[in-house]
């Protein structure tokens, strides 16, 4: 008998599913796919650019809008809607020295979310001029203009160029012999006398690139190798289509564990790094700088 019963309930199961499909006629509800490769970059010092590969439900009728999460390390929190077409989208109103974690989200017509994409970044200082229509530029020793490079003056917050007699405020210097050479200070054989220049360390890894503002990333500049060194523009430039991106990390004198990071663009203009004319030669610059000690500037969250 048992057995006879447990048969007839093995028939009727297929039955059963049918009965219950027909009475949902919605079916279980649809979750649209995730974005893929959510990388950002810092614009300024209030703003952040993010970009990702689409989610796969985009091209469905029934695909709605992303849904972006902004929180931040001072409860700074909000929600941005955003179409499809806004992707890079500009994260703006933001704060300097404040850590911000954004979600991404995928969103059907129905309202459901897709799981969500995350990266962790800070803002950074951008700077293009030392002063209002005066750009950065880093001269040969026989000019009078600088060849060292302070990538941020704490009286004004702006970077600034100086002579070999303020040495010690420099973190980057040019030297130009037979080459061009740009890079960490001490390493240029200047006579200091007192006045040793801090310590920078330049990664191994460089951008060619237009623009600091498509530098996108999804790891943390602080797990790239640095190391004291020199960069022969000389050699370099023949690599170069566009412009030059170093990136850079600096720390004061007698400290060995906390880091600012910067990228430096160097202008690569009519096929060539070096400007001007013999005893005013010089490479100009632009900056993005990370003011908070050890903000490798993104990493990807752990939850």
């Amino acid at each position: 008998m048992t057995l006879i019963k447990l048969y007839i309930t093995l028939l009727l199961l297929p039955a059963l599913v049918v009965l219950y499909s027909c009475s949902d006629p919605a079916g279980p509800k649809k979750y649209p796919a995730p974005v893929v490769d959510l990388v950002a970059t810092s614009i300024d010092s209030t703003s952040i650019s993010i970009k990702w590969v689409a989610s796969a439900t985009e091209s469905d009728p029934a695909f709605d809008r992303y849904v972006i999460s902004v929180t931040g390390t001072d409860g700074y929190s909000r929600w941005d809607t955003i179409l499809r077409v806004s992707n890079p989208y500009k994260v703006s109103g933001l704060k300097q020295e404040v850590i911000y974690r954004i979600d991404v989200y995928a969103m059907i017509k129905g309202g459901e979310l897709s799981e969500k994409s995350s990266i962790v970044w800070a803002p950074a200082y951008r700077f293009k001029e030392v002063l209002a229509g005066v750009p950065i530029r880093v001269y040969e020793q026989s000019s009078p203009m600088g060849c060292g490079l302070d990538l941020l003056f704490p009286e004004t917050l702006k970077p600034r160029t100086l002579p070999l007699d303020s040495s010690q405020s420099w973190n980057l210097a040019l030297s130009i012999d037979n080459n061009v050479l740009f890079g960490s200070p001490r390493l240029l054989g200047y006579d200091y006398k007192e006045k040793l220049p801090a310590f920078t360390e330049i990664s191994d890894f460089y951008y060619d690139t237009p623009t600091l503002d498509i530098v996108y990333g999804s790891e943390p500049l602080n797990v790239a190798l640095y190391s004291s060194k020199l960069v022969n523009l000389t050699e370099v430039e023949p690599q170069i289509k566009s412009h030059l991106i170093l990136l850079v990390r600096t720390r004061e004198t007698g400290d060995a564990i906390n880091f600012n990071y910067a990228k430096i663009l160097i202008k690569k203009i009519d096929g060539k790094f070096l400007q001007g004319t013999s005893n005013n030669r010089y490479i100009e610059c632009e900056i993005s700088y990370q003011k908070t000690l050890n903000v490798g500037y993104a990493k990807k969250p752990v939850h």
